[in-house]
């Protein structure tokens, strides 16, 4: 897993790529912690468009990200998943709670709404 991410007033921007499995987990929940500590971000867009496998373990990653930015008021939503990846958020239903938009631009659209509504 290779995790890489972007500041972009006041958004990160998040893309995993190659692999979220089991044996990652770890490795992505310090990486995230760190990020949320560091940056303190008012949104989060998780790019998921290069990512080549994803298990359970990866998608449960991904809930608790989003449920730990919730916790501290940071929006959450996903972007550019890839055909394989979303098709584990449909059948997981995670796409009913998290927001999952085709691109980055809608994705952009939805943090910067939303943070306009809280001000």
């Amino acid at each position: 897993m290779k995790l890489t991410y972007y500041i972009n007033e006041d958004v990160c921007i998040m893309s995993i790529e190659e692999q979220l499995i089991l044996d990652q987990i770890e490795n992505f929940k310090t990486e995230t912690e760190e990020m949320l500590k560091k940056d303190q971000p008012q949104g989060i867009i998780l790019q998921l468009h290069k990512i080549t496998k994803i298990d359970s373990s990866g998608i449960g990653a991904i809930v608790t990200l989003f449920k730990k930015s919730e916790k501290l008021r940071i929006l959450f939503c996903i972007c550019r998943p890839n055909p394989h990846v979303a098709e584990r958020l449909e059948i997981t239903r995670v796409n009913r709670t998290i927001p999952v938009y085709k691109t980055e631009e809608e994705a952009i659209a939805y943090i910067a709404d939303n943070l306009g509504r809280r001000k």
